[in-house]
């Protein structure tokens, strides 16, 4: 089974998908525009908002699976080892690094992880290989991507360009907008499958966090 985070991904997904289905009731021979930009402009944002929580998703799912099955927090990677001395210290009281004590480690990473992910506002490649970067020692997560990291910030960009210029943005054919949703998908499969690899490496575990899901066979 794959991760949590990828099943939610899957049920989100399920509004870009109705959202298609209700464009091609509105245009059943696929011919011009008939004003149904708002329909593909929809979907982008919500196909960008999914992808955004999935990654917030896993990386708080990965970290559950650190804290859980990593008993020495000294074996972990060093961008790790370095997030936590960086929050432990980051108290105004001058004891605060004794939060990372014992087992305290593990809920001073867990609280980072909830509270920088909540601030990520624009999922692009940069953004996302920080927060594998602190939280799972991942060096360069789009790496991972077979359309690399262009590949998303060209997606997310038209998503920005959606929320900041409305109707004004440039018009999104349906075609690019499942071309863009099966490209988004892909790349969330890869990422699952990479941590969970990831994560059994590097926690030296017998057996994956969660399985990997077979690729979809598309055209990217």
């Amino acid at each position: 089974m794959p991760s949590s985070s990828l099943q939610q991904f899957i049920w989100n997904l399920e509004d870009v998908e109705r959202l298609q289905q209700a464009h091609d009731e509105l245009n059943p021979d696929g011919r011009g525009r008939r004003a149904l930009g708002h329909i593909t402009r929809s979907g982008l944002v919500m196909l960008c908002a999914a992808w955004e929580l999935y990654f917030e998703d896993v990386i708080k799912e990965s970290t559950d699976v650190v804290v859980s099955e990593c008993e020495d927090p000294s074996v972990l990677p060093v961008s790790v080892k370095k997030k936590l001395v960086k929050e432990a210290n980051s108290g105004k009281d001058e004891l605060s690094a004794l939060a990372l004590c014992n087992d305290g480690w593990g809920a001073v990473l867990k609280s980072a992880a909830e509270r920088e992910v909540a601030r990520l506002n624009t999922p692009k490649s940069e953004q996302l290989g920080v927060l594998a970067q602190h939280y799972l020692g991942v060096e360069n997560i789009s790496a991972a991507w077979s359309i690399g990291p262009d590949g998303i910030n060209e997606i997310v960009s038209a998503r920005g360009e959606v929320a900041h210029r409305g109707r004004d943005a440039e018009y999104i054919p349906i075609g690019t907008l499942d071309w863009y949703k099966n490209r988004i998908y892909y790349t969330v499969v890869e990422t699952d499958d990479y941590i969970s690899c990831h994560l059994k490496k590097m926690l030296s575990l017998q057996r994956k966090p969660w399985r990997a899901r077979r690729l979809p066979e598309v055209d990217l």
